[in-house]
Order: structure tokens, then C-alpha cells, then sequence
């Protein structure tokens, strides 16, 4: 008994200390990098508290409005730029920054930053753009980053891909021996904002999601408007719903 309550308490210690490498996996990009896959694509840079924010700003001709896209936990803009022609093509600028730390943003991973700097992006784009023509967009980790913006500003629409409903949840279904609600620093959320929040809301989640459960997504729905719309997406995983019908006609509804 003591041996497994040695061992017990090793581990919740090891999940506290060592949580921002089991969430994060950031990649780093060189000053000089160049995203020559996307000769359409800006770049933009902000300074924030002593910090070097970055952003690809991908830009359309006569565009129907502009989308903030906040990214999942892994990579960088260079792989996740991929992401924007869902987008672009349907006559959308895009703005899709870098967390701290990720690709040429610098500083270090910081919980309260990801929602500080969201809304230092989503300032800067309104210095030129009317929040009727401000979509929110958020993708897995970045759905609790746009829930809780959208929560605080203006925007026409949020859109959340493959949310959930508390990163607190989707721990517990990888570690569910552990004091998850005790020791997690960096439990973004959902269920917190998706009431406060005015404009329409539409969620797109594959049914057969294996990081972030369906049925998590699903019980967002209990939280959701008359005006709202929930899209499940048959089959779809977590990293493949744009190769799915059901996805891109979900889009076509919406934007």
C-alpha cells in the first residue's frame, strides 16, 4: 500500500511539473525562414510585453469579410498555413498567428498570454476591419482561446473545430488515475464561455475524433442558441475533417 501511494503521488508530480511538455509541442522557426508555399501570405509582427509576436496574414481579392484562426498545440504557422485555403478559397482573409514560443514568435509558454495576446491580434485587425466582417475561428487547443475572445468582443461568428469541453477532460481520458482538476495550469475552456457569447455559434467535430472524444464536443450542444448549429461529421478524426464532404458543405452552410 505505501509502495502504491509512493508511486501515486510520483506520478501526479511528475503530470505537475511536466504538464507544458505533455500539452505543447511547439516548433521553433529561424528569423529568416521563408514560407515560400504561400507566396499570398504576409507576414506580421507585433510586440508585446517586451515580446515578438508573429502571424501569416493571408489576403484575397474583394474578401467577404477577414477570420482570426487560433491553431492547435503542436507545429507551427508553416504547417497549420495549410489549414487557411478553406478558408481563402472561400473568400476569407485569414489571420493565423503563432503562440508564444511557436515558430518565430518568441517568449515562453505562458496560460494567461494565450488569451492576452489573442485579443492584441484581434485589436490589431480592428484598426481597419468592422467586427460584422470579424470571424473567430478556433482549432482544437484554439478553440478555448476563441470561445473565451468571443466571449469579451465583438465578432460575427465563432467557429470551433474539434473543441472540447475542458482541456481538464481531455486529460482525464489519457490519465484518469490522476488528480487532473487539482493539478492542471493550463485548463483552457469551453463550457465557461460558449453562454456569454452573442454572435452565432458553429461547431464541426468527426465522430470518430481519437484526441478529443466526440461525446465532449457533443455536450456543448446543451449550451448552444436557436441561432447556433452543431456539425458532426461522420468518421471524421481529428486531423482530417477538411478531406470529408459532410466538412466542406458544413462550411459552405456557414461562411
Amino acid at each position: 500500500l505505501l509502495l502504491s501511494l509512493t508511486v501515486y503521488i510520483l506520478l501526479n508530480a511528475l503530470m505537475y511539473f511536466m504538464q507544458a511538455q505533455f500539452i505543447f509541442f511547439p516548433v521553433k522557426l529561424s528569423d529568416d525562414y521563408s514560407f515560400a508555399e504561400f507566396p499570398n501570405a504576409e507576414e506580421v509582427f507585433l510586440s508585446v510585453d517586451e515580446e515578438r509576436l508573429h502571424a501569416l496574414y493571408f489576403k484575397v481579392e474583394h474578401p467577404k469579410g477577414t477570420i482570426l484562426y487560433f491553431h492547435g498545440n503542436s507545429g507551427a504557422v508553416d504547417t497549420w498555413a495549410w489549414e487557411a485555403e478553406d478558408f481563402t478559397k472561400r473568400g476569407y482573409n485569414l489571420l493565423m498567428p503563432d503562440f508564444r514560443a511557436y515558430g518565430k514568435s518568441t517568449g515562453q509558454i505562458d496560460f494567461k498570454a494565450f488569451s492576452t495576446d489573442a485579443k492584441h491580434w484581434y485589436d490589431y485587425l480592428r484598426q481597419t476591419i468592422d467586427p460584422a466582417s470579424l470571424l473567430l475561428v478556433g482549432r482544437s487547443l484554439g478553440t478555448g482561446i476563441a470561445s473565451e475572445l468571443a466571449s469579451k468582443v465583438a465578432a460575427k461568428m465563432l467557429i470551433l473545430e474539434t473543441p472540447y469541453w475542458t482541456m481538464a477532460d481531455v486529460a482525464k481520458t489519457k490519465m484518469p488515475f490522476l488528480a487532473v482538476d487539482w493539478l492542471l495550469k493550463y485548463n483552457f475552456r469551453n463550457d465557461i464561455y460558449l453562454a456569454k457569447i452573442n454572435c452565432p455559434i458553429y461547431i464541426l467535430h468527426g465522430t470518430k475524433d481519437e484526441l478529443i472524444p466526440y461525446k465532449q464536443a457533443a455536450r456543448l450542444k446543451k449550451l448552444l442558441k436557436n441561432k447556433d448549429k452543431f456539425f458532426s461529421i461522420p468518421n471524421g478524426g481529428h486531423n482530417n475533417l477538411a478531406e470529408f464532404t459532410d466538412y466542406q458543405k458544413a462550411l459552405d452552410e456557414i461562411i
